[in-house]
């Protein structure tokens, strides 16, 4: 990769990219395989980590699982506008990406990333109370893995965040000279900025 991000074909680094992309949902150990994503609520920037857990380079779009109940669905319904922080630190890679947000909740996408999850995590959405509602004291998960109800009750929490990009900025630190460029992905136009 590195002899590709050090060439100048735009077009051979935006797919290098992708592949590093798609590589991450289904590598743990990948840079990538947990993004940041940010978003504007209650007026302010949130940010959070996330698992990538799913891309389609040729509509480009990512993906990953939420909380149905989470504050971040109630914000991203009312403005759809988010972005995308990856760096993968031994590469010294940065991608910065634009994007618009749909939830995907009780639908043909939610149910077919639902049953490609293991029980455990299934379970992680089995929690009673919503993410950011106050506790007097953490609670324990509950691993009853053979509970219909409770897996029910998971399912109903379970969303997935789609994500369009719209834009990818590129950055490769290096000794020789930072790289970096810009990947409009809605008007298929590439082209170099100063780092």
């Amino acid at each position: 990769m590195r002899e590709i991000f050090l060439g100048n074909d735009l077009k051979a680094i935006e797919n290098a990219t992708w592949q590093l992309l798609q590589e991450a949902t289904t590598n743990y150990k990948a840079a990538f395989h947990y993004g940041t994503v940010a978003n504007i609520q209650n007026g302010r920037a949130a940010l959070r980590t996330v698992v990538l857990r799913h891309m389609d380079p040729v509509e480009k779009k990512l993906f990953f699982h939420t909380d149905i109940r989470s504050p971040k669905v109630a914000a991203l319904k009312n403005d759809p506008a988010m972005s995308w922080l990856f760096y993968d630190d031994p590469m010294k890679l940065q991608l910065r990406i634009t994007a618009d947000a749909w939830i995907h909740h009780e639908d043909a996408i939610a149910e077919d990333a639902w049953q490609k999850l293991k029980t455990s995590s299934q379970l992680t959405y089995s929690i009673a109370d919503a993410p950011g509602e106050y506790l007097e004291e953490p609670k324990e998960l509950l691993r009853l893995e053979n509970d219909p109800e409770l897996l029910y009750f998971a399912k109903n929490n379970f969303a997935v965040v789609e994500t369009k990009v719209l834009t990818i900025d590129f950055l490769f630190l290096h000794l020789t000279g930072n790289r970096r460029a810009f990947f409009n992905c809605v008007a298929n136009e590439n082209y170099w900025l100063q780092s």
